[in-house]
């Protein structure tokens, strides 16, 4: 039973005319100044008049009415009150309150009216009229529901088992009463519609006699409010989400119905209200379960819905060893998955092979084989009942000899994890805690914890397996410009950049650094053209735009080549020959699409030109081709890429692109290179050119030098020397086809 606000009126009586007449002849004070204590009115005996005004609480069968005081009242009884019947009745129970609030108990015996009134000095005496109701439902059920007129599904009103009618308008507080076959509807405390009514199975007919609240003269039809049923998959503990075609009112748990078939669910809590309500379960098993609701008003029809356990879950590589794992981490605990649930798709790097499943409860562990040396995203899916299916993509970390950078100088990786430079250190570059140049491979630090290095112009950047970010060497002041210095120092051995953890893969240009969050977010710092809009340096990382979604990015002398997980590539800085590849030699400041092809895997930012590899394997390279860098036979600059085709190869797995000359790996294992070949690291032709030996998996093209990986681990160099670059424990330059190799004879 609803609050209900009582309207009151003076019963027009002779007697009450009297009663106010003799108030208004005896001269009540009025005057704010004078005393409203009941106990001395105005200090003469004269009443107080304090006014008042009284509702009944219709909470309940037994209930209350409630006083509300113009001002303080003390000592009031529940003798100083008297009621008397009106249409209604009740028994009266005790008063509680304090000051200008009271409360007298009431229990209805018959709902209707009653008059009030107040026998106590100094109180406006009343009577005054409330209307009380009886708890507990006041219809017959053969008319509880919803009704149109006519059958045509407009809906027009509904009476409600709790005695309240409710307009096709949607007011609510409408009393509703029955006395033989004439509804009456009141609304505080007046009658404004009644109507006699006839049922006839799920028809009633309906006959307007007073009012027009929601009643329309004719044939009604009882027609059920229709739902559905779906399942809210967002978390484990899901629910059952109900949507009637109308407002649905007073629905609770013992309404529903749910019944297991291959599908198990506990349920929980009903929440919401009007066209939208949610039943909470938990599921034990996924499957179907049937739904069906029991309400007057409310379409019966069985409704088939599949639950899941929906365990969402997240999968991340584990980086700590070249045979690696995909460690899964569930919401929920999870029992019974097995390897064959489990399908690893090619994302943009080789498939790996999997290996044996570990595990259990909320951690679960893959451990797989990666023979591809490309780093990058593979694609995850769990094939599993009640599991999120994906595909998800996962970055893994293929580790052969991990990996080898050149620039000026040289840094290496090797399987155990630990970290190797070479060449010249005037600015502590290798990372030794010197500045001594080196003709052969120092080990730098203790540590066999090393993920992936890069080498850049005076300085070094490198990841750790925790994901930490490292760097040492010169440390451009942005302050500093272009020139010579002022620069700052990172040190002769590598520093901390930041506390986070989260680093996947680095690339140190010539001034500056890109890097790679797991998360997909691309930052930059150092000098130039950075890709956050502007053209002011930076002497700590900022965030490139506000994507997660880039992949790979290459870092050259003063421009910045991207690849995001679409496959599309991206490029900013300067563009004075056309290395940027968009067709122009306008620079730019943020990342702009390179044409609109999606099926980049590889991109090589070198001093003023690019290399880079499409999904097919075909090789592409654009920018300044003075010493035929670019490889198509010509000494024509390239403003957009331009295919180079190698010999005896029908694709491409690997390139680099140096200061002023390229270098790149066939599908045979074959290397070869093109461009300025001083100090014999090129060919002094303008197209590929293969002269070096071996089967080779990896290359990277320095300032004057060139480094390979070849498919036994074993590293090679070739090319400018003068400062121990190539690491053999001389000065002497070699050409590709006399490579020298690192560590060994």
């Amino acid at each position: 039973m609803t609050r209900r606000k009582a309207l009151w009126k003076m019963p027009v009586t002779m007697a009450a005319f009297g009663l106010a007449l003799a108030l208004v002849l005896s001269g009540c004070p009025t005057d704010a100044g004078e005393s409203t204590d009941p106990t001395d009115p105005g200090g003469s005996g004269t009443p107080g008049n304090i006014t008042w005004n009284a509702v009944a609480n219709d909470a309940a069968t037994t209930t209350a009415i409630n006083f509300g005081f113009q001002t303080a009242v003390t000592g009031l009884t529940a003798g100083d009150i008297t009621i008397a019947p009106g249409t209604g009745s009740a028994t009266r129970g005790a008063l509680i309150g304090s000051g200008t609030s009271w409360s007298l108990a009431i229990t209805t015996t018959s709902p209707g009216t009653l008059y009030v009134s107040i026998n106590r000095a100094g109180i406006a005496s009343g009577p005054q009229q409330v209307e009380v109701f009886q708890g507990g439902p006041v219809i017959p059920a053969e008319i509880i529901g919803r009704w149109h007129h006519d059958g045509l599904g407009t809906f027009m009103y509904e009476f409600t088992a709790d005695g309240r009618f409710i307009p096709a308008a949607g007011y609510i507080g409408h009393g509703i009463s029955v006395s033989g076959n004439t509804i009456s509807v009141s609304l505080d405390g007046d009658i404004v519609g009644t109507a006699d009514f006839e049922v006839d199975g799920e028809q009633m007919t309906l006959s307007n006699t007073m009012g027009a609240v929601g009643f329309v003269p004719g044939l009604h039809v009882r027609h059920d409010i229709t739902f559905t049923a779906t399942v809210n998959n967002a978390t484990f503990t899901t629910a059952i989400n109900f949507g009637f075609s109308h407002p649905v009112s007073g629905l609770t748990p013992a309404h529903i119905t749910v019944t297991n078939l291959t599908g198990v669910v506990t349920r929980g809590d009903l929440t919401s209200g009007g066209t939208s309500w949610s039943l909470e379960v938990a599921v034990a098993t996924a499957g179907d379960v049937i739904v069906f609701i029991d309400k007057p008003g409310v379409d019966g029809t069985v409704v088939q819905v599949e639950v899941g356990n929906t365990i969402t879950w997240v999968a991340s590589p584990n980086r700590t060893t070249s045979t690696t794992a995909i460690d899964f981490v569930f919401v929920a605990p999870i029992e019974g998955l097995t390897a064959w649930d489990i399908t690893l798709a090619q994302g943009n790097v080789a498939t790996p092979t999997m290996g044996a499943l570990t595990g259990g409860g909320t951690e679960w562990s893959l451990e797989i084989t990666v023979t591809n040396f490309n780093r990058g995203f593979i694609s995850v899916s769990i094939d599993m009942p009640g599991v999120e299916s994906g595909p998800r993509s996962v970055w893994i970390y293929p580790q052969p000899i991990v990996n080898v950078s050149a620039s000026g100088h040289t840094v290496a990786i090797m399987e155990d994890g630990t970290l190797w430079a070479w060449g010249p250190n005037w600015y502590g570059q290798i990372g030794d805690g010197t500045t001594t140049t080196r003709h052969s491979p120092v080990r730098i630090g203790t540590d066999n914890n090393w993920l992936y290095v890069s080498a850049g112009g005076s300085h070094t950047v490198g990841i750790r397996k925790d994901g930490s970010l490292w760097a040492w060497g010169r440390k451009y002041d942005p302050e500093g410009g272009w020139g010579d210095p002022p620069f700052i120092e990172y040190g002769n051995s590598p520093v901390r950049i930041g506390t986070n953890n989260n680093w996947v893969t680095v690339s140190a240009g010539s001034r500056h650094t890109v890097a790679i969050r797991e998360d997909g977010s691309l930052w930059a710092w150092g000098v130039g053209l950075l890709g956050d809009g502007t053209a002011i340096s930076r002497n700590s990382p900022v965030r490139v735009g506000a994507d997660n979604n880039w992949l790979y990015v290459s870092a050259g002398e003063n421009h910045t080549m991207a690849i995001r997980e679409d496959g599309s590539l991206w490029a900013w800085g300067n563009n004075w020959s056309g290395q940027l590849g968009d067709g122009t030699t306008t620079s730019h400041n943020s990342p702009v699409q390179i044409g609109t092809d999606n099926n980049w895997l590889y991109v090589s930012a070198g001093s003023s030109h690019t290399a880079a590899i499409r999904e097919d394997g075909s090789l592409w390279v654009w920018g300044f081709n003075h010493y035929g860098q670019v490889g198509d036979g010509t000494t024509t600059t390239r403003h957009s890429p331009v295919r180079i085709d190698l010999p005896w190869a029908t694709s491409s797995t690997s390139v680099s692109a140096g200061n002023q000359f390229t270098i790149a790996i066939d599908s045979n294992g074959i290397e070869w290179d093109w461009g300025n070949n001083q100090w014999g690291q090129g060919s002094n032709t303008h197209h590929p050119r293969s002269l070096a030996r071996g089967r080779w998996i990896a290359v990277s093209a320095g300032h004057s030098h060139g480094m390979g990986i070849m498919v036994d681990g074993s590293l090679w160099a070739w090319g400018n020397n003068q400062w121990g670059q190539l690491g053999d424990g001389t000065t002497i330059n070699r050409p590709s086809n006399m490579n020298v190799r690192v560590g060994g004879p």
